[in-house]
């Protein structure tokens, strides 16, 4: 059984949390309004779909960042008690500004070119996972269906090239049409969508 805390740290917790709700809600409205008068078929329309694909499922994960416990708590465990583990100062630090890098890239997509706030929120996501993979941030809030980061990691770095390449003009809406697919690929896989039909026997 977990001790309860003090009111003063629940109303902190619900401060931080309505916080960040406003902020990816702020986001998502901008991002849907880019949407609206963004030109059709070309990269950077393409990248701002698949950026408003991934936002609520990148905005669960920053709930659970915000939500870590910063200090210990007491698990019953017999008289003594143990202590679960705790987010570290360093940890806290690499949470705040992944999770600030990657709001600010939906809000430059939403305001500027998408391209260049999708490579602001890949580049996150490559930072955060390869910390999870070190086990410098506890990976336990954060599992997928694969307990190994490596393949997560190389999706990121692709998505990262591939937006990248696009910006820089390098066969823009065939880089833009292959980093859709593989957030495509990445969504299907994480809400446990076979890509393929089973084989009958």
């Amino acid at each position: 059984m977990i001790l309860e805390e003090a009111p003063s740290g629940d109303v902190a917790q619900t401060v931080k949390n309505l916080f960040v709700f406003f902020l990816y809600l702020l986001a998502a409205f901008l991002l849907a309004r880019r949407l609206i008068y963004i030109e059709p078929m070309t990269q950077e329309s393409i990248i701002a779909i698949a950026l408003a694909m991934i936002l609520p499922d990148l905005a669960r994960f920053s709930f659970v960042m915000v939500g870590k416990p910063q200090g210990p708590q007491r698990v019953a465990s017999g008289e003594s008690g143990a202590f679960a583990r705790k987010s570290g100062p360093v940890e806290r630090i690499l949470l705040f500004l992944t999770n600030a890098v990657k709001l600010a890239g939906f809000f430059v997509a939403s305001k500027l070119m998408p391209s260049q706030g999708a490579l602001l929120v890949m580049g996150s996501e490559v930072v955060f996972n390869f910390f999870v993979h070190l086990g410098v941030i506890s990976a336990a809030p954060y599992q997928l269906r694969s307990t190994n980061r490596t393949s997560i990691i190389l999706m990121n770095i692709s998505g990262f090239v591939l937006v990248s390449c696009c910006i820089r003009g390098i066969a823009p809406l065939a880089t833009a049409t292959l980093f859709f697919s593989m957030v495509v690929t990445y969504w299907l896989s994480r809400y446990d969508i076979d890509l393929l039909p089973p084989l009958r026997e």
